[in-house]
C-alpha cells in the first residue's frame, strides 16, 4: 500500500469516506472504550463492576481492529468490515491500468 503516490492515496480515501468513523472528544484508549461500550445496545457493565473493567485494554482491541489513529479532537477509526490497506491497495492496482 506503500508505493501509490499521494494523490492517488487521497482520493481513494474520499472516495471510501463512509467506510470511516470519526468519534470526537476521545483523547485516549479508555474513552474509545467508554464511548463503544455507551453506543452498544447488547452489552452493558453494571456499576459495581465498572472497576473491575480494564476499559484502557478494551479501547486499545478496538482502535487496533479498527485500524484506528487518534486526530485532534478525537479519533479515526474503520467501520466494522473495511479495511484501509485494501482501500488502498485497490487504487495502487488501479494506477498499474489493469496490469
Amino acid at each position: 500500500a506503500g508505493n501509490q503516490d499521494a494523490p492517488t492515496a487521497i482520493i481513494a480515501l474520499a472516495a471510501n469516506i463512509d467506510d470511516f468513523v470519526f468519534i470526537p472528544n476521545v483523547d485516549d484508549a479508555e474513552d474509545v472504550s467508554r464511548h463503544y461500550l455507551s453506543q452498544r445496545r447488547d452489552f452493558y457493565i453494571p456499576g459495581e463492576l465498572d472497576d473491575y473493567f480494564d476499559y484502557g485494554a478494551h479501547g486499545k482491541a478496538i482502535m487496533e481492529q479498527a485500524q484506528g489513529a487518534f486526530v485532534t479532537g478525537g479519533c479515526i477509526c474503520m467501520k466494522e468490515g473495511c479495511d484501509l490497506d485494501e482501500i488502498l491497495s485497490d487504487t495502487q492496482d488501479q494506477g498499474m491500468g489493469g496490469m
